[in-house]
């Protein structure tokens, strides 16, 4: 075990592997030899002491110098290669994005107290109900912004899910086709097998190009699914036909819900609580490394700095 462990052994820095050895080297040296005097043999320890400040009495080593070769020997970072199993790293192949309409069609109050409420009480429902899994936030109306990158982390979501009003975003529409573009490399950067995107909005901004993101959401394994955060038969600025948002959910693979008379959604059909259709966790980077054991070599230099720190106070 022995001559496997030194075999393994590296040091990181092994140019300060001079500087121990000199250091240890100085402290072999009894400290007689270099004064090259007798006045030790001559003169009692008290004397010597006395006319010689810091000097060992009888000349021996000073342990400053062992000291100083544990330290130096320390900083040149003596280690040993990760096993396999420590060198492994995981990350959740699943995940949630959400993604939130903030364009002035949101401020609208046909859902009580308004699309806007609606959207922040359905979207803090989907956190909830996200369990383990990361989740991620953007944020869109003229232009979509990453607010959250995936995170199991709730707080900074619900941060921002608490701020939520159109003049955080500086370009007014409804720029759907950015945001689920933006969600596509999520899922793409992350590698997630199975990615759960939640658009919360009125439906603004729908168009070939946004029917083609979401499909293209579905062939890389996420599903789309949508709540309006509109009322049935609403006159907007921007009305939005029900059937072409039923098929930008369907060209996702989900489902469109819409709100009950108090804007609350019945969120059971999205099955955000069904099992992951692959692995929970999955391999995500052999991370390798070296396993430092300077630490070692502080502990052994401790009593010693104790020692002189005593020494010099009396």
């Amino acid at each position: 075990m022995t001559a496997a462990f030194l075999a393994d052994l590296a040091f990181l820095h092994p140019w300060l592997l001079a500087a121990a050895g000199l250091s240890l080297l100085r402290w072999l040296i009894p400290s007689r030899l270099l004064r090259g005097d007798d006045w030790p043999k001559i003169l009692s320890a008290p004397v010597l002491s006395f006319l010689r400040p810091g000097a060992r009495p009888g000349g021996g080593r000073d342990p400053t110098w062992l000291v100083l070769a544990l330290l130096c020997a320390a900083l040149a970072s003596p280690a040993l290669p990760r096993s396999e199993e420590e060198s492994e790293a995981y990350k959740p192949a699943e995940g949630v994005i959400l993604m939130i309409d903030l364009s002035r069609s949101m401020t609208l109050e046909d859902l009580p107290p308004s699309r806007l409420a609606a959207a922040r009480s359905a979207a803090e429902r989907v956190i909830d109900a996200a369990g383990a899994r990361p989740a991620a936030l953007i944020l869109y109306a003229g232009d979509a912004y990453l607010a959250q990158p995936l995170a199991l982390e709730r707080t900074q979501i619900r941060n921002f899910l608490a701020a939520l009003k159109p003049e955080l975003l500086p370009t007014e529409g409804s720029d759907l086709a950015r945001a689920l573009a933006l969600a596509r490399g999520l899922v793409e950067r992350n590698a997630l097998s199975s990615a759960r995107v939640v658009l919360i909005g009125d439906g603004g901004g729908l168009s070939p190009a946004a029917e083609s993101e979401a499909r293209i959401l579905a062939a890389a394994g996420a599903r789309l699914d949508v709540l309006r955060t509109a009322a049935a038969g609403t006159v907007d600025p921007s009305p939005v036909e029900p059937a072409r948002l039923e098929a930008l959910a369907q060209a996702g693979g989900g489902v469109t819900l819409k709100p009950d008379a108090l804007g609350a959604f019945d969120l059971r059909a999205l099955a955000l609580d069904a099992p992951p259709r692959g692995d929970f966790l999955r391999l995500a980077v052999g991370v390798g490394g070296w396993r430092n054991l300077s630490h070692w070599l502080l502990l052994l230099a401790l009593p010693l700095i104790l020692l002189l720190f005593r020494r010099a106070r009396a």
